[in-house]
């Protein structure tokens, strides 16, 4: 059986090793299609008894060839033992049966947080017996956090200047130092990066005189004001160093000194 567990929080990048294995094993002649269908609990149950187990066999159909993977798969099962769900025990039935008839047709990957997938193996020995493989997915570390929010800005082009890159280690530092239980990972870098293209949009959108790298940006403010501090004059005030502005500057000047230099003229008329 080449049905699999993936465990750990959100935004460990489940989903994403979940397609590289489904393009792998197309490339190795184990899945002949190597596509992945992604579902969860509201897309396999159905409203009525019977229902759901006809849900889950098209879901089943449509991954045949590929990968079915079923994200907060532990939702299926009530958390309460003595009050059973019975719309999820039957999506768990069908996939027990197809599972093991069509194991070399398609595989089944179910993926959620570790405490929960033990607890859905735990109440059905069967769905147990049929998968082979359990892969745990660490949290990222500080640094593998940074490196994830630089990809993050690259990939939307958006720049840090130095004060930003300094103010960036230290913010996402306090971010996975203080992480809960249940980490968003990935997930709270990219809000994140919203937060300070949010900032960056309120920090520049009250100005006429905006410099056009000023657009795409991130400056160490924009992490929070008590970042500020990282930002030279240059990044904190870049209109007053931009080349436009420096040439407007040199052209009143000398439009000035020639005023000067005719008033200094004018008494000896």
């Amino acid at each position: 059986s080449r049905h699999m567990i993936f465990t750990g929080n959100s935004g460990t990048g489940k989903t994403e090793v979940a397609k590289l294995t489904a393009r792998i094993f197309r490339e190795m002649g184990i899945l002949p299609e190597g596509h992945l269908v992604i579902a969860n609990k509201s897309q396999l149950v159905g409203k009525w008894k019977g229902w759901s187990g006809a849900n889950t066999r098209a879901k089943i159909e449509e991954a045949m060839g590929g990968i079915l993977f079923i994200d907060e798969a532990y939702l299926l099962v009530a958390k309460d033992k003595d009050r059973g769900d019975e719309f999820g025990e039957e999506v768990i039935g069908a996939l027990i049966d197809e599972m093991d008839d069509k194991r070399d047709q398609f595989i089944v990957i179910m993926a959620g947080y570790k405490p929960d997938m033990e607890r859905l193996l735990s109440t059905n020995q069967g769905l147990k017996s049929r998968v082979a493989n359990f892969v745990d997915f660490p949290d990222y570390s500080a640094d593998e956090l940074y490196e994830i929010f630089e990809k993050f800005c690259a990939d939307q082009e958006m720049i840090l200047s130095e004060g930003g890159k300094k103010a960036a280690r230290l913010r996402i530092s306090d971010i996975h130092a203080n992480k809960g239980e249940n980490f968003g990972n990935a997930r709270e870098i990219r809000n994140l990066l919203e937060e300070c293209c949010a900032n960056l949009g309120g920090r520049i959108g009250g100005r006429d005189n905006i410099a056009d790298h000023e657009f795409d940006t991130i400056i160490a403010s924009d992490f929070g004001d008590e970042y500020s501090g990282y930002d030279s004059e240059d990044e904190a005030m870049p209109w007053l160093y931009s080349e436009e502005e420096i040439e407007r500057l040199e052209q009143e000047k000398a439009e000035l000194e020639e005023e000067m230099r005719k008033l200094g003229r004018k008494p000896g008329r």
